[in-house]
């Protein structure tokens, strides 16, 4: 499995409306590739500025696919009056997938 996370932050509160009104359009049509288990995007609760991206593929080569669609051709293209200032993305190879288990809790 490969998983991307990424940190996008945007110019102004303006700037994160209008990225997140084009990329409504990106999220079924990826979910319904060949691959793509998980695609998913959100706005930081913290900051006005930031969306984070998320994804899960079954291999690079879906990843590599996905990247070369026409709907994300048309995004970035619409992205050129979207003032972007950062992008931060990291890719993962993951050999298991788990669930977090808390902790117990602890009586002070």
């Amino acid at each position: 499995m490969i998983a991307v996370s990424a940190r996008v932050l945007l110019a102004s509160p303006q700037d994160t409306e209008r990225f997140c009104e084009l990329a409504v359009g990106l999220i079924e049509p990826t979910r319904q590739e060949p691959g793509c288990t998980l695609y998913a995007m959100a706005r930081d609760i913290a900051d006005d500025c930031v969306v984070w991206i998320s994804e899960e593929w079954d291999s690079n080569a879906h990843l590599d696919a996905h990247l070369r669609t026409d709907h994300i051709a048309q995004f970035l293209g619409e992205l050129a009056n979207v003032n972007i200032v950062s992008m931060e993305d990291k890719k993962y190879e993951v050999s298991s997938v788990g669930h977090v288990e808390m902790p117990p809790a602890t009586n002070a």
